[in-house]
């Protein structure tokens, strides 16, 4: 992020994920901060936000807020059983082999 009237060494108040990460502004007025990956992988899926805040040295307050998407959850992918039996035999091997399965989200 970037904010505009902030003095270079003020702190940025960051809540992510219901836990707060701060940051310090840099001298460009630029700021981050690092979430860890044991943090990221405690979301839940769905629609969640990230706010940030700051103060200047004379006290005057900013903020602004992010929407963001969450999906975690891997997607399953099944194999179905191979030539009836999983055992392709002379016959079936001279043949087109039809492999299929199935997936979700």
């Amino acid at each position: 992020g970037s904010p505009s009237g902030v003095e270079p060494g003020q702190t940025v108040t960051v809540t992510f994920g219901g836990k707060t990460y701060t940051a310090t502004v840099a001298g460009d007025g630029s700021w981050t901060t690092t979430v860890p990956a044991a943090d990221l992988s405690a979301l839940r899926d769905g629609d969640a936000s990230v706010q940030a805040s700051v103060s200047n040295v004379n006290g005057n307050t900013a903020s602004a807020t992010h929407a963001y998407s969450v999906d975690a959850t891997a997607p399953m992918l099944t194999i179905n059983t191979i030539a009836t039996d999983d055992i392709l035999n002379a016959a079936e091997a001279g043949n087109p082999l039809t492999i299929s399965g199935s997936s979700s989200a």
